[in-house]
C-alpha cells in the first residue's frame, strides 16, 4: 500500500513538474497581395478639385495608368500602378522618377529641388521650365497592397497650387489604404 501511495506522490508531482505547454506562436499576418486592377478600384472618381480621366494601359504593358486633372487643367498629371517586385521600394521608385524627369526632351527642364514624405508615400518636388513657363511638379512612389503606385503632378508654378497637389497625395494615400 505504502508503495502505491508512494507511486502515486511521485506521479503527481512529475505531473507539476511538467512545463506548461505554451500556446503556438502566432503565424505572421500575411501581405496581402492585390493585382493593380483591384488596387485601382479604391481610386476616387474625383479627389478634392481632381477629376479622374479614362484607364490608359501602361506602355510597358504591366500596369495601368489613370490621367488626373483640376477643372482647366491648372494641374494635371496622372497615377500610375503596376505590379511590385521583391526588394521593391518607394525610394527605389522615386530615384527612377527623378532620372525621368532629368531626361525630358530639351524643352521640359526639371530638376530635384527637395524631398519629403506625404501620407507615407516617399514625394520630391521638382521644380523647372516647361520652354518658357516656369513649372513646378510633385513625384510621390508608394507600395500598396504589394503593387507600385506613382503619382506625378504638374502645374505652372503659381501661389497654393502646390498644396492643392500635396492635398491630393493625402487623399490619394488615404483612399488606396
Amino acid at each position: 500500500m505504502r508503495r502505491i501511495a508512494t507511486l502515486s506522490l511521485l506521479l503527481g508531482l512529475g505531473a507539476c513538474a511538467m512545463p506548461e505547454e505554451t500556446p503556438p506562436a502566432a503565424a505572421p499576418a500575411s501581405v496581402v497581395q492585390r493585382t493593380p486592377e483591384q488596387v485601382a478600384s479604391r481610386l476616387p472618381e474625383q479627389l478634392n478639385e481632381f477629376r479622374r480621366g479614362n484607364r490608359v494601359q501602361m506602355r510597358s504593358g504591366t500596369g495601368i495608368e489613370y490621367p488626373y486633372a483640376t477643372s482647366g487643367r491648372r494641374i494635371a498629371g496622372q497615377v500610375q500602378i503596376r505590379p511590385g517586385t521583391p526588394g521593391t521600394s518607394p525610394e527605389t521608385e522615386l530615384g527612377a522618377m527623378a532620372t525621368e524627369a532629368a531626361t525630358n526632351p530639351q524643352y521640359r527642364r526639371l530638376r530635384e529641388a527637395s524631398r519629403e514624405t506625404i501620407a507615407g508615400m516617399s514625394c520630391m518636388l521638382l521644380a523647372g521650365n516647361f520652354s518658357r513657363t516656369p513649372v513646378e511638379s510633385l513625384a510621390c512612389a508608394g507600395v500598396f497592397d504589394g503593387q507600385v503606385v506613382r503619382m506625378r503632378l504638374t502645374m505652372s508654378r503659381a501661389a497654393g497650387r502646390m498644396d492643392e497637389a500635396k492635398q491630393f497625395a493625402e487623399g490619394l494615400a488615404a483612399a488606396l489604404r
